[in-house]
């Protein structure tokens, strides 16, 4: 196989990211996967499991929720109302998206599973979440910067 034009891609490689980087109508809906959120039992356990053992850099810890860093991705885990076990739709993948409101209408449209309606939460974004045809939670996550980095900063490790 050949290198095309320069970019170190040969072609199935170059058109596979040429398609995931526009879309099926060449905008961008989802800028990046944003992270994905674990439920456990014990959250000192997971600290020293996803910090200690696997070397994350621990971005911040709530009561109920510590969030690592990895390599921009946000590993989040998670015991709100002390439950041990994953409730129903995790673990939930989450990506950052522009403009929720506008893609939650579009998938709502095309008959995708709405699990939750966008909604501000109290850490800075705007978030909705859908179902994939397979049943697996997708949230689609507007941040306002200044509010994440605001709430984020006052649980520093």
């Amino acid at each position: 196989m050949g290198v095309l034009n320069g970019t170190g891609l040969d072609w199935p490689v170059r058109r596979s990211v040429l398609y995931l980087s526009l879309g099926t109508r060449g905008v961008p809906k989802v800028r990046r996967v944003w992270g994905i959120t674990l439920t456990v039992s014990d959250l000192d356990r997971a600290v020293d499991f996803y910090g200690r053992l696997l070397g994350l850099q621990l971005k911040y810890r709530f009561a109920d929720y510590i969030g690592f860093d990895c390599c921009g991705v946000e590993v989040g885990v998670k015991s709100w109302g002390g439950v041990g076990r994953p409730r129903a739709g995790e673990p939930q993948l989450e990506f950052l998206v522009d403009d929720v409101d506008s893609l939650y209408r579009e998938l709502a449209e095309a008959g995708v599973k709405v699990v939750q309606s966008p909604k501000n939460v109290r850490w800075g974004a705007r978030v909705a979440v859908v179902e994939d045809p397979g049943g697996n939670r997708v949230a689609l996550i507007q941040l306002d910067w200044r509010e994440y980095l605001r709430a984020s900063s006052r649980s520093r490790p």
